[in-house]
């Protein structure tokens, strides 16, 4: 019983840390197409 609660709590943590690096890459990628896209329509 111990064991499995082990692998439930690391299962777990791992889907955390997907989650956040998910998160992070496309708040990032959601981040610099702003970022581009104003400075190209304040280009003109």
């Amino acid at each position: 019983m111990e064991n499995k609660s082990k692998v439930n709590d690391e299962l777990m943590s791992l889907k955390g840390t997907l989650f956040s690096t998910l998160f992070f890459v496309g708040g990032s990628i959601m981040l610099w197409t702003g970022v581009l896209l104003a400075l190209y329509l304040l280009r003109f």
